[in-house]
């Protein structure tokens, strides 16, 4: 032939013959901060009712003239209990959908459970900051009674919470924070051991404040690798389940 015979395909006319290159990379656009869940201490436990005994008085002494004696006495013991909650995912992959997305996104299977994990982290997060027993008593998902739940108590003897009326977070106020958990636990509270947890909001304003006191050592390391901001040796720890977007207090 005396010229080359030739065919013009366009793009549209390609694509079929284009192939189809997934990264293998998984875009995980579900993100969490989730303190409280990792940081109370759990214990199995081989039952639906969670038993606990308490010391509510112990002996009683006092002064004694020279020889005297102080009448016998005891400490008082109650016993308490909480009825435990249950928390539970149900996931599900086929083993055809774990063999033709190998290729693709490794082992499935594993990758769903990874998945369920952390969301029942979230759930369970969820629960400890919102939780509530009475209005799901009936229902039929029954919780536990989170923090919301629990500190309420902003009058009285059993105080609490503090109510800031909506003023704008200040140093002073996670002062009179910790100095009323130090009074209601009788025990010190600037350590380590207690944290502060906050929005990412709370934590920026309390940043802007400290900011002309970081001559001082402001950052502790509170779990391997993870050091965070401290206010007066206290951590600040960021959570995803306060949703404050900003300065103002509750």
């Amino acid at each position: 032939m005396s010229s080359e015979l030739r065919e013009a395909l366009n793009a549209a006319g390609a694509s079929a013959l284009v192939p189809k290159i997934i990264d293998p990379v998984l875009l995980e656009y579900q993100r969490r901060y989730s303190p409280l869940v990792r940081s109370v201490p759990t214990v199995p436990w081989n039952a639906d009712t969670y038993y606990f005994n308490q010391r509510t008085n112990v002996a009683a002494g006092g002064f004694v003239p020279d020889g005297g004696a102080r009448p016998v006495a005891n400490s008082t013991y109650v016993q308490n209990k909480f009825d435990m909650k249950h928390v539970q995912v149900v996931g599900a992959v086929t083993g055809y959908a774990q063999e033709v997305t190998r290729q693709v996104i490794g082992d499935l299977r594993e990758t769903e459970i990874e998945g369920s994990i952390r969301g029942t982290y979230w759930d369970i997060e969820t629960g400890i900051c919102w939780g509530n027993a009475a209005a799901t008593a009936n229902g039929a998902q029954p919780q536990f009674d989170g923090l919301d739940t629990q500190v309420n108590t902003f009058t009285g003897g059993f105080q609490n919470a503090i109510d800031q009326n909506g003023a704008t977070l200040t140093l002073a106020m996670l002062d009179e924070l910790a100095d009323m958990v130090e009074t209601n636990a009788a025990m010190p509270v600037f350590d380590d051991t207690w944290m502060f947890v906050m929005s990412n909001t709370a934590a920026s304003k309390i940043a802007q404040l400290q900011t002309s006191q970081q001559r001082f050592v402001d950052k502790v390391e509170v779990a391997s690798g993870l050091v965070v901001p401290t206010y007066r040796n206290i951590p600040l720890v960021k959570t995803s389940f306060l949703q404050a977007r900003g300065y103002s207090m509750g």
